[in-house]
């Protein structure tokens, strides 16, 4: 049985602090942070954290880091990878064959 991830645990595990519902990072930090992987189909890719956190400087000239990843509000065990997984990989959705192909980008 999978159990469904608490990504506030996850996130006070980097050392995130939730801040108007973001959580935001040390950009310092960052090459500290852990490199997720995922497995599709039996198959291990992976994102780093300079594909899931995105660097901001505000009007203030602040520089402030902050997840791209979100908790799926589903009850099930959902995770949408989206921009900072295909960003690492290239992706072929094949609709004839119904399948969809991943290889690590370079």
């Amino acid at each position: 049985m999978i159990k469904k991830i608490n990504f506030d645990v996850l996130f006070q595990i980097m050392g995130a602090v939730k801040i108007d519902n973001e959580w935001v990072v040390d950009c310092a930090a960052i090459s500290d942070l852990p490199l997720f992987s995922f497995f599709v189909e039996r198959r291990q890719l992976y994102v780093g954290p300079r594909l899931y956190i995105k660097r901001e400087v505000t009007q203030s000239g602040k520089e402030v880091c902050y997840s791209k990843m979100a908790e799926s509000s589903s009850l099930l065990v959902t995770w949408i990878l989206g921009h900072p997984f295909l960003k690492a990989h290239y992706s072929v959705f094949d609709f004839g064959k119904q399948s969809i192909c991943f290889a690590p980008s370079l």
